[in-house]
């Protein structure tokens, strides 16, 4: 009986090692286990041990700010931080190479990264690693044999260097409009189409404006005279320099003389048919260095009464604009008025933006006493679709989908 009970026992010990794995191995496909991090006034750390963050893992957390990553991860999954709005800083320890997978920091506009002694071996072929991360100036990309498509579409690179042999993905480095050098060996034999191009609004028919791609005015391409990298600058509307890029400028020192504000801007009139959730609605919206600006209040009269609506406050002593994501919006009158129909100057507004409570960077500028914010970053912070339809010249807004990127 006792020998019964023994091998019993054994065995069900055996069944419970099998049910609890390594703390390497308790990463499922979208989540980590709460064993695995922490997350304190918005800084997440992930402990020492897990090795890959899953898919979908962090995605659209608006409350992290900043995220510790040990030496012991080695991918980051797809979607993992993606629309991440308020994520900053994001650094990663340890030394050798990351993989990161398709999207995994998308969307995140104020991230930076410190990679440390890492460096990236690899990133999805699907695309969009760092696609819209406008504060990510600098990476290494020297370990990558391939830039995927739209890999960096809208980051804010200044310089890069592509690695010897390496293949360029078609809009690899579109509307990365702060791109001024790309360094491309004579190795480099296969760049994709539209891989270094911008946006430019150009008046259409209608009278209104379409977005349309166009060689980066900015961008120099240096290289081998000679080379496939100057044929395809050459056949692309892209400056070509032989030899190597000029060295970084020096950042300034903080005693450096302080530059004049930037001056202000036009704001358009958008032509374009405005959908709703199907329906058609006029607002009074610009168009702004090729974005579209809808009055804050318009949209959040609007969106009133939908799944996505917000409350939109104001705190005239702390000079802040406040967002509450789920509330009812309460109207204060002149919402949905319509506008002039004329061009008019358009000045950054000054004051403090408050998402839910949290302090967060939204392009917004003022224009007549009202401020008008990027459709896309309140789309994004609100998570609605957003979408274009060129040939219809329509912007369809969506409360039933999430946004994209």
């Amino acid at each position: 009986m006792r020998k019964r009970f023994l091998s019993l026992l054994l065995a069900l010990t055996a069944c419970l090692a099998m049910m609890v794995p390594a703390l390497a191995d308790l990463t499922p496909t979208e989540e980590l286990h709460p064993d695995q991090y922490r997350l304190e006034n918005g800084v997440l750390t992930v402990l020492d041990g897990v090795e890959h963050i899953g898919d979908h893992a962090f995605e659209k957390r608006g409350d992290l700010i900043r995220v510790e990553l040990p030496a012991s991860v080695e991918k980051i999954g797809a979607y993992s931080f993606s629309a991440c709005h308020n994520l900053t800083f994001v650094s990663i320890a340890g030394e050798g190479g990351l993989e990161i997978d398709n999207s995994s920091f998308s969307g995140c506009r104020q991230m930076t990264l410190d990679l440390g002694g890492r460096y990236i071996s690899w990133l999805s072929g699907s695309g969009y690693s760092f696609s819209g991360c406008e504060q990510l100036t600098s990476l290494d990309l020297s370990h990558l044999d391939w830039i995927p498509k739209n890999a960096f579409d809208g980051a804010g690179l200044v310089s890069v260097v592509i690695s010897e042999g390496a293949g360029i993905g078609w809009e690899a480095f579109a509307r990365c409009d702060n791109l001024v050098s790309v360094t491309i060996p004579a190795s480099v034999t296969s760049i994709g189409e539209d891989a270094f191009t911008v946006e430019e609004m150009v008046p259409n028919e209608n009278g209104g404006y379409v977005a349309t791609r166009v060689p980066n005015p900015n961008l120099t391409i240096y290289g081998e005279a000679g080379s496939y990298a100057e044929t395809y600058a050459l056949e692309n509307g892209l400056k070509f320099a032989a030899g190597p890029a000029p060295a970084a400028p020096v950042t300034p020192t903080p005693d450096a003389p302080v530059q004049p504000a930037a001056p202000a801007l036009t704001a358009t009139p958008t032509a374009s048919t405005v959908l709703v959730n199907g329906a058609n609605v006029a607002f009074d919206a610009c168009n702004i260095g090729g974005a579209n600006y809808f009055k804050l209040r318009d949209l959040a009269y609007v969106l009133n009464g939908t799944e996505k609506q917000f409350e939109v406050s104001w705190d005239g002593a702390a000079n802040a604009i406040s967002l509450i994501s789920g509330q009812p919006y309460t109207a204060v009158g002149g919402e949905m008025t319509a506008g002039s129909g004329a061009a008019q100057t358009a000045t950054h507004t000054s004051s403090k933006i408050l998402l839910d409570g949290v302090e967060t960077a939204l392009d917004a500028y003022n224009i007549g006493g009202n401020n008008y914010f990027k459709l896309r970053d309140i789309g994004q912070a609100f998570d609605f679709g957003v979408d274009w339809d060129g040939a219809a010249n329509t912007i369809i807004l969506d409360t039933a989908k999430g946004y994209t990127a």
